[in-house]
């Protein structure tokens, strides 16, 4: 006689080989079968045990917890594919932005190239500025900004202001060089956007479609004569009547001085030649037509210069 302690009890010899004496088969969810120690079954002998005897009972999991198993594994596959295919797009994402930013890096050296190019090559570069969309424009605003800083720079060394600044005995050559920088970025920038709205409201009228940003990068890349000044003209005239071009009394106030002065006005002209060019290659216009907006545009700047030189004189 044996006594079961928890399980219903199979026969001697029904169990599978692999178990063991006083284990149970349980079955998975998944069919497979595990080894659980069960409680010993005890052979009665007059009323006294005499020991562990008995075949393994088998057992079964229930199946809610079978359910809950294959949940919690079809969650973690799919966490695995949404993590792998973030990642790809991550990947596919940030190697987007280093091409588009290498390319744009090259369209930047591009158009510094086409401002040198602009003083042989004008109608070329010109016809490069018809497209004003926001990638060809942002690629040639640091160019533009860099032509207009430097023309500033060349432009207010020639003005009256800075043919005495010397005058003053606490202002050095250091601190005119210092002035002429800080002042020749003011100076381009305000004649940028003045001359640049001016230019624009004249090509208006003449019935111009383009874009006041537009208009204002033709005169940039006209004005690259002005800046060349800087490089050119002022470093021979600073190097032949030194610090006296901006001292009242000086050597450079009469006789050859005065022609070296007008020398500065052929960069002046070559750059209006250039805006001409640049007004009949962008709008396709005739000669008569181009010269015509740019003269009406170059009357209105003038009569301003005019104005702000009587204001400053009062």
């Amino acid at each position: 006689m044996y006594v079961r302690s928890s399980a219903r009890a199979r026969a001697p010899g029904a169990q599978d080989g692999a178990q063991g004496r006083g284990c149970t088969s349980s079955a998975t969810p998944s069919g497979w079968k595990a080894n659980v120690p069960q409680a010993p079954l005890t052979r009665i002998v007059s009323g006294r045990p005499t020991g562990p005897r008995g075949p393994c009972v088998s057992q079964r999991v229930p199946a809610r917890a079978g359910a809950a198993m294959k949940s919690r594994t079809r969650r973690t596959t799919q966490r695995s594919i949404s993590t792998s295919t973030n990642v790809r797009r991550l990947a596919v994402h940030y190697a987007g932005d280093v091409a588009t930013r290498a390319e744009s890096r090259r369209d930047e050296r591009e158009w510094f190239l086409r401002a040198l190019l602009v003083l042989h090559s004008p109608r070329s570069v010109f016809a490069s500025l018809r497209d004003d969309s926001d990638e060809a424009a942002e690629a040639r605003a640091d160019t533009a900004g860099a032509i207009v800083w430097l023309a500033g720079i060349a432009a207010v060394l020639a003005t009256t202001v800075a043919s005495t600044l010397l005058d003053d005995v606490q202002i050095d050559g250091t601190l005119l060089t210092v002035w002429a920088f800080l002042a020749g970025g003011l100076y381009g920038f305000t004649l940028y956007f003045v001359v640049g709205k001016v230019l624009h409201v004249a090509l208006r009228k003449l019935g111009g479609r383009g874009s006041f940003r537009r208009a204002r990068h033709v005169l940039a890349f006209a004005a690259v004569p002005i800046a060349l000044a800087l490089v050119v003209y002022w470093p021979i005239r600073i190097g032949v009547y030194g610090w006296d071009l901006f001292r009242t009394g000086g050597a450079d106030g009469h006789g050859t001085g005065n022609l070296f002065a007008w020398a500065f006005y052929a960069f002046v002209f070559w750059a209006l030649v250039l805006l001409v060019i640049g007004v009949r290659t962008v709008h396709g216009w005739s000669w008569s037509r181009s010269l015509a907006g740019v003269g009406f545009g170059a009357a209105i700047a003038a009569g301003l210069a005019v104005a702000v030189s009587v204001l400053y004189a009062l």
